[in-house]
């Protein structure tokens, strides 16, 4: 829409603010995708009865890690309602910008809490490494294809999830294009 709107660059604010919203959406989609829907197959195992894994038996199993998937879906919820106005359909992008800017009080209560949280997520992060570590040879084969990958990337290469240049990677050479995904021409 702001390329309908006619404009080619946001402010540095607006940026800032659409990048947090979007982090915050980032974060507590991965917390339900890892904790809710990954997490009982690699804790409880995938011999475990099938009524047992789920977010319950982790809370169960694991209350430690039940706590993080709760408060690390909770925060980035949080972020998308400071941000935004509200955690569900914000309201913050406008064509051209934005409608708000992060007033103090949220921005001082997310950051009372970040530490916490990046420090719940880099534990979570050793659950997988660990599971994998633990069942290598299944790791080898499991859902294991030939695929293509496409991804946002930013200008170095990185992966950018908000803004930047399409870029796909050819599952048989591993050879990679690269197209500008700004501005969108589309022919009606």
């Amino acid at each position: 829409m702001d390329v309908v709107a006619g404009v080619d660059r946001l402010t540095a604010t607006a940026e800032k603010m659409r990048r947090l919203m979007h982090y915050g959406q980032i974060l507590q989609s991965n917390a339900v995708n890892f904790f809710h829907l990954a997490s009982p197959d690699l804790l409880l195992g995938f011999e475990a009865p099938v009524a047992q894994r789920n977010i319950i038996g982790v809370i169960e199993a694991f209350p430690e890690v039940g706590k993080w998937a709760i408060f690390i879906r909770k925060f980035g919820q949080q972020v998308i309602a400071a941000t935004g106005g509200r955690r569900i359909h914000p309201r913050l992008c406008i064509p051209g910008g934005v409608n708000q800017n992060l007033s103090l009080e949220h921005r001082d209560a997310l950051r009372k809490d970040i530490d916490q949280i990046t420090q719940w997520c880099c534990e979570a992060l050793e659950l997988p490494q660990s599971f994998v570590h633990s069942h290598e040879k299944l790791h080898e084969t499991f859902a294991s294809f030939p695929s293509s990958y496409m991804s946002i990337v930013g200008t170095n290469g990185e992966m950018d999830l908000y803004d930047g240049s399409l870029l796909a990677i050819d599952a048989g050479d591993g050879r990679s294009s690269k197209a500008s995904i700004r501005p969108i021409t589309a022919t009606i």
